[in-house]
């Protein structure tokens, strides 16, 4: 479970934090108003708790960001054994598999793919959120929940936990210095219909697939 994992964290971290959420609850609605309480103590032990979770099950996260200059749409799964990552960033689409040990890169423009080898990534190196510094109490439509928040060095974003431990989205601090909600939704599901090459694709080699994908991009 920890080669997936790691493969799809080290994706999902390049665009934002990791957030989780469990088939019984709901994510917060894009623009929903957050709203910080009194500070109280987990010593990041919600997030530890969920990374562990996630380690030893099934997963299915979604996040779409859009922002003024970029957006960002990633789509995950896996069982542990295989899985499915679909990312979209400012236009440019890839698609990757791990299906019986085997890597495919797929193309839906040319609906080509290719086959790779499964590397085994260092799973210790995306598993946390970086340093948790502080949790709070935080409303949201009315409901409260628990943040933490975690600091890369650089930037600090938390995590809202519902009542039975799931993650219901993220939140950060705008350049006005208001707190925001990240929409970003997991849970503890495996879509296994996605771990397929779809019906029509053509497997190619790896110098046609990218020769391809570069005649698709307009720069």
């Amino acid at each position: 479970m920890k080669k997936i994992l790691a493969s799809v964290l080290a994706l999902a971290v390049s665009c934002t934090m990791l957030a989780s959420c469990g088939k019984d609850s709901e994510p917060l609605e894009v623009g929903t108003e957050l709203t910080l309480g009194k500070e109280v103590d987990t010593d990041g032990e919600k997030l530890d708790d969920l990374i562990k979770e996630i380690e030893d099950g099934e997963f299915t996260m979604e996040m779409d960001v859009s922002e003024e200059g970029m957006s960002a749409y990633i789509y995950a799964t896996s069982d542990g054994d295989d899985a499915y990552v679909e990312m979209n960033v400012l236009g440019i689409n890839m698609i990757s598999l791990i299906k019986d040990d085997k890597g495919y890169v797929l193309d839906k423009e040319s609906k080509t793919y290719y086959v790779t080898e499964v590397e085994e990534p260092d799973a210790n190196e995306y598993i946390s959120g970086g340093e948790f510094t502080k949790a709070y109490e935080i409303e949201a439509d009315g409901e409260e929940y628990i943040c933490e928040f975690y600091s890369n060095g650089t930037t600090e974003e938390g995590f809202i936990f519902a009542d039975n431990g799931d993650v219901i989205g993220g939140c950060s601090y705008d350049e006005d210095g208001k707190l925001v909600l990240i929409p970003i939704y997991i849970t503890t599901e495996f879509d296994k219909d996605k771990v397929e090459i779809p019906s029509g694709y053509k497997e190619v080699t790896e110098e046609e697939f990218t020769d391809a994908m570069l005649g698709n991009l307009n720069f």
